[in-house]
């Protein structure tokens, strides 16, 4: 029994630190604030020939229409003097698949979160004298996700350009989002520098969660350890 619910703790630990991870996501993704320091710091607005503020708007258009806000990307700016419509065809049918990636992944990965957190407070309170099990399992799990994140982080750090065009080709089943920067504004928009710091910024704050919550497991679990040492000779 004890080894049935270390390899589910190990499943629930690695799935609720993906909803730790995916939280995070949420909270940056949707930080206007971010977006308008990172336009600052590229120079989004100048490059693409509209004002800060449109550029502030236009990212404002993508995230409502992900929150399910508005029905379309429709969105006019004036670009060197003259009125135009930011976004094509292209990239609203882009875009729709994107929503639905979106709302598909969080509601996968919040219920799955909340699965594995209710096992381990239902287990840890209920299954006493399996808890060592229980947290070495959760300690397994997490060293299970940490390689798995560092791999990818070390991918990213190497080779953004391949790590974001592999992301692509995982998650969608068409070429729509290989854009032209000369005729698709959202490239221009969304520059890899801003997805790259969103990706920094969103590790950076999972791990202290993440590290804070497993060295709180391993005390945890070195005092399960004493007390079963001293039960037994006792």
């Amino acid at each position: 029994m004890n080894k049935a619910l270390k390899r589910i703790a190990v499943i629930s630990a690695i799935l609720i630190l993906i909803g730790i991870l995916m939280a995070f996501v949420e909270i940056f993704s949707f930080s206007m604030d971010f977006y308008a320091g990172e336009f600052e710091k590229l120079g989004t607005a100048e490059d693409i020939g509209i004002s800060h503020d449109d550029a502030v708007r236009a990212m404002q258009v993508l995230l409502d229409y992900l929150k399910g806000k508005r029905d379309d990307i429709d969105l006019t700016v004036r670009r060197y003097g003259m009125e135009i419509s930011f976004y094509n065809e292209k990239e609203y049918i882009h875009m729709i698949d994107v929503r639905a990636l979106y709302r598909t992944a969080r509601l996968v990965g919040f219920i799955g979160a909340g699965a594995g957190l209710l096992f381990m407070i239902l287990s840890l309170i209920f299954a006493k004298d399996a808890r060592k099990d229980i947290l070495d399992g959760y300690i397994l799990g997490n060293f299970i996700f940490f390689g798995i994140l560092l791999a990818l982080g070390l991918f990213a750090a190497i080779d953004f350009d391949t790590f974001w065009v592999s992301f692509h080709r995982v998650f969608f089943s068409n070429d729509l989002w290989l854009m032209d920067p000369y005729k698709d504004n959202m490239i221009l928009l969304c520059e890899e520098e801003m997805f790259f710091d969103l990706v920094i910024r969103t590790a950076a704050c999972s791990l202290i969660v993440i590290g804070a919550m497993l060295v709180t497991a391993v005390i945890w679990r070195k005092k399960e350890s004493d007390r079963q040492r001293e039960q037994t000779e006792g």
